[in-house]
């Protein structure tokens, strides 16, 4: 259901922290611990890795529309920072985080033409098989009683959390699938529906509790190298349907919603929280190994000094993709014509048909 309501700073300010953690996460996973082998940058996956389900349940706070105008809106989105990124791969043939072949083969160059489906960006796919859906879920949980919402709540955990995790399901595995989407977005509704409860909840203790639980994550996860606590750990607090990664976000947001505020500038930046995703593959393309490899020598691989430092940089990433989303109003504005053009369209193109 779309909240017509002022948007709450709070809430995406935590779009924007959404998107730095999937920036920090993704410079830990593909490049600093791979050189450095340092389990304590590992470590730090698991506080990080709640950028995902975060961004989807602000969404499910919000409540996505669905119409034509704003799907033409997320696929010029995708085709604009993704479709130059592929063509680029393949002339030059270097890519570093998705997985295709850098070989500029025929099947890469045919992935082009299939931007969405032929992609190894799941997240932007899953989104929008969200995205479709959202009619469907918002119909539904938009007047349903209570034990409705947790009966549809349980089916969903059972579904995602326990089949994908505990029992194994390959098909749901990691939680990279729309039924883990569809759970946290029906959490985020729920926690809109019932804030006024979590909100009575002091905000020293949610903030206590979230820096503590994270805290002995971090310290168990990197002073204990052991195969089996990994293996533990890995299905526990890290795969996106992880009972463990799930309880986190949930954390995560009740606290950061606790501090409640409006601000213009924030909400404006959280517009380009899509972006900061998509550009992503052009920085680790140009941008990340370089200045990674000047840190090692500046930092001299310091653990405390490289850390700061990775967060400073992933920082400086997400004001970067703001500029560049920024600079390409002209185009976004291009998008709405279109995007309105095509919405009335298909309103009288579905006049005409009922009407017949």
């Amino acid at each position: 259901m779309a909240n017509t309501k002022p948007r709450e700073s709070s809430f995406e300010l935590m779009r924007i922290i959404a998107q730095y953690m999937i920036v920090f996460y993704h410079i830990l996973y593909f490049i600093v611990y791979v050189d450095t082998g340092t389990p304590f940058y590992k470590a730090m996956w698991l506080p990080l890795h709640i950028g995902v389900p975060l961004f989807v349940m602000i969404s499910g706070y919000f409540g996505i529309k669905t119409d034509v105008k704003r799907m033409i809106k997320l696929l010029g989105l995708v085709f604009v920072f993704q479709v130059p990124y592929l063509i680029i791969n393949n002339i030059i043939g270097g890519e570093r985080l998705v997985g295709l072949s850098a070989e500029g083969s025929l099947v890469d160059w045919a992935r082009i033409i299939f931007f969405i489906s032929g992609t190894p960006n799941w997240f932007m796919r899953t989104y929008l098989f969200l995205f479709l859906l959202a009619p469907v879920i918002n119909t539904f949980i938009k007047n349903c009683t209570l034990k409705r919402r947790v009966l549809l709540l349980l089916v969903l955990f059972f579904i995602s959390h326990y089949v994908g995790t505990l029992g194994f399901d390959p098909s749901l595995a990691d939680g990279k699938n729309v039924v883990t989407f569809i759970f946290f977005y029906v959490i985020g509704d729920t926690l809109r529906v019932y804030k006024n409860r979590w909100m009575r909840i002091p905000k020293w203790l949610c903030v206590f509790f979230y820096c503590a639980f994270n805290l002995i994550i971090l310290f168990i996860y990197s002073a204990f190298e052991i195969r089996v606590l990994d293996s533990l750990f890995y299905r526990l607090f890290y795969s996106y349907n992880s009972v463990g990664l799930l309880f986190n976000t949930i954390l995560f947001l009740i606290t950061i919603g606790h501090f409640e505020f409006y601000s213009s500038a924030v909400n404006r930046v959280a517009r380009a929280s899509i972006a900061m995703y998509l550009l992503q593959p052009y920085y680790f393309l140009f941008i990340i190994p370089y200045i990674i490899s000047w840190l090692y020598s500046v930092t001299h691989m310091g653990v405390l000094s490289l850390t700061v430092s990775l967060m400073l940089f992933s920082a400086l990433l997400i004001i970067l993709s703001w500029i560049v989303f920024e600079a390409l109003t002209p185009v976004w504005k291009q998008l709405d014509r279109l995007g309105s053009w095509c919405q009335l369209a298909t309103n009288r193109l579905c006049y005409k048909f009922l009407k017949a």
